[in-house]
């Protein structure tokens, strides 16, 4: 988890790094290279908020998979993108899909409460009575 949270300040360091070299760019390179540079810079940026989204569907696919949650491969729940061009078709999770997820997983956690919650009742209404009759 730690790591997670490293390499994605690290990835948007890396962005706001290259949003500023994009900026200085404009006010510095001439017109003839303007374009390239731009195309190039908004490239890496592209790359680098892709690898986002990747590492955070990652995480949530783990999430789901610690918690025996099901992903369904419903649209509303996934993004596609790629595929044209030759370029490797890639899916990331949606805000609906991380809905559907935490709502599963919060669900599953309730059965489970409901499911033990008479019988931890019980143990600790016996605890109760033997620390009585001890006392």
């Amino acid at each position: 988890m730690l790591e997670y949270w490293k390499e994605t300040r690290d990835i948007k360091k890396r962005i706001k790094a290259v949003q500023e070299r994009l900026r200085k760019r404009g006010e510095v390179e001439d017109v003839q290279m303007i374009g390239y540079a731009v195309v190039t810079d908004r490239f890496e940026i592209d790359q680098l908020n892709n690898h986002l989204k990747k590492m955070d569907t990652d995480r949530w696919r783990q999430y789901a998979i610690k918690h025996d949650v099901a992903l369904l491969p419903l649209e509303e729940y996934w993004e596609v993108e790629g595929g044209e061009d030759g370029t490797p078709r890639v899916s990331y999770l949606t805000p609906a899909g991380k809905k559907y997820i935490k709502e599963c997983v919060t669900e599953e956690r309730a059965l489970f409460w409901k499911r033990w919650s008479p019988l931890i009742a019980i143990i600790i209404s016996l605890i109760a009575l033997i620390v009585s009759i001890f006392k």
